[in-house]
């Protein structure tokens, strides 16, 4: 198990930051070897858009064509919608980025701040 997080510029498209995330949380497991792997989020666009049942013209296209490369590769094996209340471990990882400064990665061990979450 690893995770990550690290502030990003915000443009207030929750979408965009949801499959920013995804995308970051993908390269990790690549980096570590943790693959293939099943993606899940509680972004019904953005799985949607992943699965290829919607399509955007937004900036967003680019995120989710660079995710599209990593299950052409396999490295994703599925991705799924869960709903937010299975998610919230997530979300409350996100919380606690937004309250440093430098980005946190972990693998094996979870910070104290996290590992209680878990």
């Amino acid at each position: 198990m690893a995770a990550s997080s690290s502030r990003i510029s915000f443009s207030g498209d929750i979408d965009f930051a949801a499959a920013s995330a995804i995308l970051e949380g993908i390269k990790l497991a690549e980096e570590l070897g943790l693959i293939p792997l099943v993606v899940e989020s509680d972004s019904l666009n953005v799985i949607r858009l992943m699965s290829k049942r919607i399509s955007s013209n937004l900036e967003i296209d680019w995120v989710i064509a660079e995710v599209g490369e990593f299950i052409c590769k396999k490295s994703v094996f599925a991705v799924k919608h869960i709903s937010r209340s299975c998610n919230s471990t997530a979300h409350n990882v996100a919380k606690i980025a937004l309250a440093r400064s430098e980005p946190c990665m972990w693998a094996q061990q979870a910070p104290s701040d996290i590992a209680f979450l878990l």
